[in-house]
């Protein structure tokens, strides 16, 4: 605004060019400005349309800044994680009693890898970045229901574990429906599903099926008690079998949803790391967009 204060005015433009690489001189001027390079961090992702390639390429760009700034503000040594689900999961069983959102997320803080949650609206789900050999971990979405989050922290792990000899590093997720269309995906998500559902996913998807005796219509009765004769939680075994479903062409996520458990993901993620980031490292400019990204838009 014309009547903003001077210092307003020169603290924007000093964001804008770091967040998205913009010379201030372009964003003095007032003339169109070029979409952020995707190439900076983009990964493997696919572009839904050209029309939404512009404000992609930009979100991107910011959550790749938020996350290499999360790197400096928790200054940690990077250790190897398991990739074998059933290593994984008795690791964090050992250290906090049981697998859930919460001790996953402590579990990655504790081997250098930072999780940064944001809860706007599209663009992308999740996101596993790697700079100069340590990753960091961008969860992104706005559903309430622990199960997803926690698939999602998974997924993005098991990305962190790919291609250890390369120093940089990228994956950034779109919507779940798409993640079954390369190998690297399908052991992400296979992965997840085995961390959660005691390395029995498939098996206890196929049980579902059977039980429904291959009718979608009834898996919403069957998978809840599929899931308590197994002891493992429903709304992780629901996702499963939305996933699977996904596969074949059908979709599920819609009644695998109304499995879930609500609860407040985001505020977990964002307590979690709060407790294990000191963003007093960080300038005044980053620790307002700190300030600002995790200031829940559903809370």
């Amino acid at each position: 605004p014309k009547d903003a204060p001077k210092g307003t005015v020169v603290s924007a433009i000093d964001t804008l060019s770091r967040v998205f690489g913009w010379a201030s001189e372009e964003l003095i001027r007032n003339r169109p400005l070029s979409a952020p390079a995707l190439s900076a961090g983009a990964g493997r992702f696919k572009m839904p349309t050209r029309a939404q390639e512009r404000s992609l390429a930009s979100y991107i760009a910011y959550a790749h800044y938020l996350g290499k700034k999360l790197l400096d503000a928790a200054p940690m040594p990077a250790r190897g994680l398991p990739s074998d689900p059933r290593e994984f999961a008795r690791a964090v069983i050992a250290k906090y009693g049981s697998v859930s959102l919460r001790s996953v997320l402590a579990f990655a803080w504790d081997n250098g890898i930072p999780v940064l949650p944001l809860d706007d609206p599209g663009a992308f789900q999740g996101a596993c970045w790697r700079e100069n050999g340590r990753n960091v971990i961008v969860l992104k979405q706005q559903t309430p229901f622990e199960a997803r989050w926690l698939h999602d922290l998974l997924h993005e792990i098991r990305h962190s574990t790919e291609e250890p000899e390369k120093a940089t590093f990228a994956v950034i997720e779109g919507d779940p429906r798409e993640r079954a269309d390369s190998e690297d995906e399908s052991a992400a998500t296979e992965f997840a599903g085995d961390v959660v559902l005691d390395c029995r996913a498939e098996e206890l998807t196929q049980l579902c099926v059977d039980k429904a005796r291959g009718k979608v219509e009834w898996l919403k009765g069957v998978v809840p008690d599929v899931a308590k004769a197994a002891g493992v939680d429903v709304g992780a075994l629901a996702n499963y079998v939305a996933y699977r479903l996904a596969l074949q062409g059908q979709d599920w996520w819609g009644a695998a949803s109304n499995l879930q458990k609500r609860t407040d993901p985001w505020s977990i993620a964002r307590d979690v790391m709060l407790e294990r980031a000191d963003l007093e490292k960080l300038d005044s400019i980053d620790q307002e967009l700190f300030s600002r990204a995790l200031m829940s838009e559903t809370a």
